[in-house]
């Protein structure tokens, strides 16, 4: 299975308050947990959905279970970034058997009138009571006005993951409650894959003391000597053995001795073979695949998440201030010259993403700072679809000196 193949699976959701109006904001579907792919290791990063006018939402993630995948059956935890208040954080799996999962249905239900919540099906009407029997000589009374709000609800409500259970191949996947409605305990049946049961994972072991220092090993048999890299081939210049240069968009080393003019470069043409006395080193090829992306580093010193920062709509001179996220959101409506504020303190370094959007006009610009690079001399360029979805990440110092790099979106 290649990495294209992953199952992706659709899910949707409407936010609206108790008026009934549409909410604001975005929901943010993250996971930590490493998968393999092809012997290809994959870490999905955060998938952000921002609300529509109509305060909805529809996004394809990648699934969690698919049968090709190892490891299978983990989770996706998701965070509410609504206002004008979102669900506390809560954990959610995406079967590949699913072409479409609505939150109203697999998200948590927390009975608190200030939270917003995906807006599901509406219940019947229940049975109507009995008529009691008129009382002697009396007669009906007029209807009593309407009672007070009830208190808010229990704020110290929980949810909790309960047992997981492995269906057989072909089943459906169900999540149950086993608890109250105030304490959630949710319950997960998930399908196997065919490819056979995965096993459970254990828990993890304490960490066991530090061993003494082993003894040193026996030093081993020294390598061979190294090449001398010498830049460009100059014919007018003496080159001894093992030295290495480039030349017609190749790298040679000497494997003899070579005087000053003596009319012998490493080769006669470009993509030749080697003229006497020289051997090729490495040729250049064409343009690989984009590498998969690497394992997700460590949290910041104060143990939190990535703080989302929204620039909104922007265009012409746009300043970003550092001190305010790690990831900076945008939605390009015209060419964008960028600056940063917020530097790291002298000898400090920073890292964080920019993730830029296009309007529906497309084909915008990003002018960096004159003080950057990115790495092996090779130029970023933004997508010039409309709508489509660009992460760079920005590693810069005290002194404004950045080095940027793609980061591959598996959104």
């Amino acid at each position: 299975m290649a990495l294209s193949d992953w199952s992706y699976v659709t899910i949707t959701g409407t936010f609206v308050d108790y008026q009934g109006n549409p909410c604001s904001g975005s929901v943010v579907f993250e996971s930590k947990q490493v998968v393999v792919i092809d012997n290809t290791i994959v870490v999905p990063k955060q998938i952000v959905a921002t609300l529509d006018n109509n305060g909805s939402i529809s996004v394809s993630i990648p699934s969690t279970n698919d049968p090709d995948l190892n490891v299978t059956g983990w989770s996706y935890k998701v965070y509410e970034n609504i206002s004008p208040i979102g669900r506390v954080p809560y954990n959610i799996f995406v079967p590949y058997t699913s072409t479409t999962l609505d939150l109203a249905t697999i998200a948590p239900v927390v009975p608190a009138p200030q939270l917003v919540s995906t807006r599901g099906p509406k219940g019947d009407k229940g049975d109507q009571g009995a008529q009691g029997s008129k009382g002697d000589q009396g007669v009906q009374g007029p209807t009593g006005p309407q009672g007070p709000q009830g208190p808010q609800g229990d704020p110290t409500a929980t949810v909790e993951v309960g047992d997981t259970i492995t269906l057989p191949a072909g089943s459906s996947a169900s999540v149950s409650n086993s608890g109250t409605d105030v304490n959630v305990v949710l319950n997960f049946s998930i399908p196997k894959g065919d490819k056979g049961d995965t096993g459970a994972t254990g828990p993890t072991g304490d960490t066991g003391s530090q061993g003494p220092q082993g003894p040193q090993g026996v030093a081993g048999p020294a390598g061979p000597a190294g090449l001398n890299w010498a830049g460009n081939y100059d014919g007018t210049q003496a080159y001894a053995e093992n030295d290495a240069v480039s030349y017609l968009k190749a790298s040679w080393f000497a494997t003899a001795a070579h005087a000053a003019n003596d009319g012998v470069p490493p080769t006669d043409e470009e993509g030749g073979a080697a003229n006497t006395g020289w051997a090729l080193l490495a040729q250049e090829g064409s343009q690989g695949p984009q590498g998969p992306q690497g394992v997700q580093g460590a949290k910041g010193d104060d143990g939190h998440i990535l703080t989302l920062t929204d620039l909104g709509n922007i265009t012409g001179s746009v300043s970003v201030d550092l001190s305010t996220g790690n990831v900076f959101t945008g939605t390009l409506t015209g060419n964008v010259t960028l600056s940063y504020t917020g530097l790291p303190a002298s000898g400090k370094v920073v890292e964080f993403e920019l993730r830029l959007l296009q309007d529906s006009t497309g084909g915008r610009t990003v002018t960096w700072p004159s003080n950057g690079k990115w790495p092996g001399g090779a130029v970023f360029v933004l997508t010039t679809d409309a709508n489509a979805l660009d992460y760079v990440g920005v590693s810069i110092d005290s002194a404004g000196n950045w080095t940027g790099y793609p980061v591959e979106d598996i959104a």
